[in-house]
Parts: C-alpha cells; structure tokens; sequence
C-alpha cells in the first residue's frame, strides 16, 4: 500500500520501531535488512540499503538507532550504526558508524558537531 501510493519501499526483513516520522512521505526506501530504532524520522528521497554481499543476506544493511532524524535525499549506504540520538544532514552520504548525538553531513558524511 505505501509503495503504491507514495513509492516508499519496506522490505520484507525490515525491522521498524514505534513511532516512525515521515513528514514527507516519498521516494523512501528501506532495505530488507534495515533496522530502524524508535522515534526515528526519516524526510522524503531517503535510501536505506546495502552496500555489498549476498543479496539474501540481511548483515549487511544499516541500523538505526532511536530518536534518530535523517533529512532529505541522504543515503546510508552498508552495515553501518547510526548512535542514538544522531543527526543525518540533507544529501549526505553516510557508509560508517554515527556517533550517539553526532551530526553528519556530506559526501561522504563527516562529523560537524564536537
């Protein structure tokens, strides 16, 4: 239903937690591995998947961890954990572990705040 009326795709495999956030709901995809945390909002063109490996397998896509906020057209991109509490910025592109309460942005994302 949500591919259909707004092209979000879920995968299968995906876990998601309570109280998921899309302000605006289009273009999302979430792999079939992913991870999302609780409290996690997630704005319009943002991509969740997998980098390489086995396509069955699940280890290799991201994990979100809680109160979470990924911004417009970023990418995270791999086996990858996004802290608690973290900060993704607009287009960023995002293929290593996030610091909790980190904020990131870039291509590749770098860390911003101290």
């Amino acid at each position: 239903m949500l591919i259909n009326k707004y092209g979000i795709s879920v995968g299968m495999n995906s876990i998601i937690g309570k109280n998921l956030k899309i302000p605006h709901p289009t273009s999302i995809v979430i792999g079939d591995g992913v991870v999302i945390g609780d409290n996690v909002t997630l704005y319009q063109n943002v991509t969740l998947g997998k980098k390489k490996g086995n396509i069955d397998s699940t280890r290799d896509y991201p994990i979100i961890g809680n109160n979470v906020t990924i911004f417009a057209g970023a990418q995270i991109i791999g086996n990858v954990l996004i802290g608690d509490g973290a900060v993704i910025g607009a287009n960023s592109v995002v293929l290593e572990d996030v610091e909790e309460n980190g904020v990131y942005a870039g291509i590749p994302a770098k860390k911003l705040n101290k």
